[in-house]
């Protein structure tokens, strides 16, 4: 933790998944929050694994590969055959998604300045054109923004589970104790599932009355409807940049943009 910093002496509470609660910690920490990890869902392997091994049997039939989440692009990975097959071309829906490809020596495309599944959808039409077809993995349960969006332009989209996010039941309790002492000023919430999986484990929406929910975008923040928690904040761009910049200049406002970590 950052001895100084626009969120000093502010707790945060970070509920996405392994790795990436690790590296939002790390953000939030150089910015002097204290940053408590209570990881809403766990990444593992899809229940039925045989669709998967049969998309990846054969890639060439297909005219791109879209990827819109970390874990994705992790079990695209680990589902390649070995030695990699010739590949056509892999569309990701943000800059972090794409290293991961880029870092197997993977090439991969990515839309600029929005980063999410309907923005992806509109970025491939353009790049693509319409009437291609595309092998879509992604989590058992997810949104079919991109799917109905890339359909509607004539494209044809395999829809195939990668990975699974199974709910986590309970909270840590350093976590627990943290909420029944008043000691956390935000929650942040990176998907609608975190969202679900976190209110059903904290079980009482009067322990989060003056916690602060931070929300990656609209979609997410639309999970917390029906529940008597304070109005969220909402990032400008669907990073966690932009969703820890939100919170700095929520509770630290005369802060400037050179305060959050690259």
């Amino acid at each position: 933790m950052s001895a100084d910093g626009p969120l000093l002496g502010k707790t945060l509470l970070i509920t996405r998944p392994l790795p990436e609660a690790l590296a939002t910690q790390r953000q939030a920490e150089e910015l002097g929050a204290r940053a408590l990890l209570a990881p809403m869902l766990t990444i593992e392997p899809p229940t039925d694994p045989a669709p998967l091994a049969q998309a990846m049997a054969d890639l060439t039939r297909f005219d791109g590969i879209i990827l819109t989440s970390a874990n994705g692009a992790r079990a695209f990975l680990r589902a390649l055959p070995t030695p990699m097959p010739p590949l056509p071309p892999c569309f990701a829906v943000g800059p972090k998604t794409a290293a991961i490809l880029h870092s197997a020596g993977i090439e991969a495309r990515a839309p600029e300045g929005r980063f999410s599944a309907q923005a992806l959808a509109e970025q491939i039409v353009q790049w693509q054109g319409g009437g291609k077809g595309y092998l879509f993995l992604r989590a058992e349960q997810g949104r079919d923004e991109l799917i109905d969006h890339l359909r509607s332009q004539g494209a044809s989209v395999t829809c195939v589970a990668a990975y699974r996010a199974a709910a986590t039941q309970r909270l840590p309790e350093t976590v627990r104790y943290a909420l029944n002492n008043n000691e956390v000023d935000a929650v942040l919430f990176f998907s609608g599932r975190t969202v679900q999986s976190f209110l059903a484990a904290v079980g009482d929406d009067g322990l989060l009355k003056k916690v602060t929910p931070v929300c990656l975008s609209p979609l997410t923040a639309e999970a917390l409807a029906g529940h008597n928690l304070p109005a969220p904040l909402i990032a400008a761009h669907a990073t966690s940049e932009d969703l820890l910049a939100a919170i700095r200049d929520h509770f630290s406002p005369i802060s400037t943009p050179q305060d959050l970590p690259a």
